[in-house]
Order: structure tokens, then C-alpha cells, then sequence
């Protein structure tokens, strides 16, 4: 009996992060992209897990709902990581050295004292039109805009006293 030949199978993709065993780091390959998102907690590169969890973030929690985002903006890498808990906070990981992701600190707005540093600015999300990070946190009833880091970019931060 004669087999029908097999359908070619669909190319998959490389994954975006090789995982290396016995480095004390894995690959990541952005692979032309300016942004890609991972949803298992697994699959998230180990100096990366090393970095977040030095900030004591909850974010294996909810991640098939709200990804990790690697981006890139200005030829520059960055990951977004949720948070879980009371409520839903991101931070911002600058992948500068790959092998070393670093916590950005942000400026944000504090009553009587001005701007102070902080590592998270509440719910942050990329807007690639306008090419800024935004922020909400708090609640809707007051609303005020500050300038980021780069003269490209702009946090827009819900908050109320």
C-alpha cells in the first residue's frame, strides 16, 4: 500500500529566547522585530527572572493575559513586565546589556515634594504612534503629564492627593 506523502510542515520560527543551560544567562533575538511577547514565565530569559525578582514583583501570576512586551524604541531594547496584586503595575527593564537587565528608575510626581524617583509608574503601556510610554495609576479623576528621560518620550500618570 502506497503512504500519501506527509503535507509540509509550517516553519516555525526560532524562539526568541535560547535557553542555555549551564550560562548563567540565555539568548535573546529580537529577529528584526520591534517587539515580541512572551506568556509563560518558563520561557522568560533567566537574568531577566534574576532582575525582577530582586524587586519582589508578583508576575508569573497572569501572564497568558498580560505578557511580558520586549520592545525596541530608538534602536534601544527594553521589557515591560506586569506585576500582579491590589493592583496591576508594570516595570521597565532597559536590556542595554543583555546579560545585566537593568530596572529603570522613572521620575514621578510627589505632593509637597516634587519629582521623585521610583521604579514603577503605575499600569504602563507603549504607544507606538506617538513613540512614549504611558502611564496610569490611581484614578480617573485627575490627570497630569510629565516628561520622561528622552525628549521622545512621555509618561502620562494618573494621580490624585
Amino acid at each position: 500500500m502506497r503512504r500519501s506523502p506527509r503535507p509540509h510542515a509550517a516553519k516555525t520560527k526560532p524562539p526568541h529566547i535560547k535557553k542555555y543551560e549551564k550560562a548563567e544567562f540565555d539568548g535573546i533575538d529580537f529577529q528584526g522585530q520591534s517587539e515580541f511577547e512572551i506568556h509563560d514565565p518558563e520561557l522568560l530569559p533567566k537574568q531577566l527572572v534574576r532582575a525582577i525578582e530582586q524587586t519582589n514583583c508578583r508576575y508569573k501570576e497572569d501572564l497568558k493575559t498580560l505578557p511580558v512586551r520586549f520592545l525596541v524604541i530608538e534602536n534601544k531594547r527594553f521589557v515591560l513586565v506586569p506585576c500582579f496584586g491590589i493592583a496591576i503595575r508594570h516595570e521597565i527593564f532597559d536590556l542595554q546589556n543583555s546579560r545585566r537587565p537593568r530596572l529603570l528608575p522613572l521620575a514621578k510626581m510627589a505632593p509637597e515634594r516634587g519629582f521623585v524617583a521610583a521604579d514603577s509608574a503605575g499600569f504602563v503601556t507603549w504607544n507606538k504612534d506617538d513613540q512614549v510610554f504611558e502611564a496610569t495609576g490611581g484614578n480617573d479623576t485627575c490627570v497630569r503629564e510629565r516628561s520622561g528621560t528622552s525628549t521622545r518620550s512621555r509618561l502620562m500618570e494618573q494621580s490624585c492627593r
